[in-house]
């Protein structure tokens, strides 16, 4: 089985929830276009976002992580 990583990234040109779905919806499309791949084939996926769209992400994000965990981001203060 052939496993490929594929990238790809979306610039937004309004902050609202909705424009940034769409935004990530065309660009799986595209990828999986360009890839020649269908949505069956994939094993995961993997979204960041810069710390500044408030539209589609309006809370703040906690981050848990128990025991020895916790060694794991030493860049977040537990």
């Amino acid at each position: 089985m052939a496993v490929r990583a594929v990238r790809g990234a979306v610039q937004r040109e309004r902050d609202d929830a909705g424009h940034l779905g769409e935004q990530a919806g065309a660009l799986l499309t595209a990828v999986l276009d360009r890839a020649g791949l269908t949505a069956d084939d994939l094993i995961g996926i993997r979204v960041t976002a810069t710390p500044d769209p408030h539209g589609g992400f309006p809370a703040d994000i906690t981050h848990v992580y128990p025991g020895a965990a916790a060694a794991l981001r030493k860049d977040i203060a537990q």
